[in-house]
């Protein structure tokens, strides 16, 4: 439902595409290295300094709500635009991205080949 705002026609105008794509460069940037530094600066080992900006990538619904407040405003569309294409954006890799994050430090194991379905028959 909060996706059903977002038009994807107006993705093939350059200038929302482009303000997307920097838009998400500068928060994956920003969330990456904040990351990062304040680890280096709290001694956090290297695999968590390595891989915990990656797991705030992740946005929803503060963005959406922001989003919807922000169409409001003169010339907003392009914002609830850019905000909508980045929420799509990052939850369609943001998860996939947080697990693998996660196995690497080691904070979740791997769930192997084996179903729910093969380990409950007995």
């Amino acid at each position: 439902i909060s996706g059903a705002e977002l038009d994807l026609n107006v993705l093939a105008q350059p200038v929302t595409l482009l303000v997307g794509v920097l838009f998400i460069i500068a928060r994956s940037a920003g969330k990456y290295y904040g990351a990062a530094f304040s680890c280096k600066l709290t001694g956090q080992p290297k695999s968590i300094t390595d891989h915990l900006g990656i797991t705030l990538l992740p946005q929803a619904g503060v963005a959406l709500g922001m989003a919807i407040t922000a169409a409001s405003l003169p010339d907003g569309a392009l914002a609830r635009n850019v905000v909508l294409f980045s929420v799509l954006v990052y939850e369609l890799v943001g998860p996939a991205l947080t697990k693998r994050s996660l196995l690497a430090v080691g904070e979740i194991k791997p769930e192997g080949r084996t179903s729910a379905r093969q380990e409950n028959k007995a």
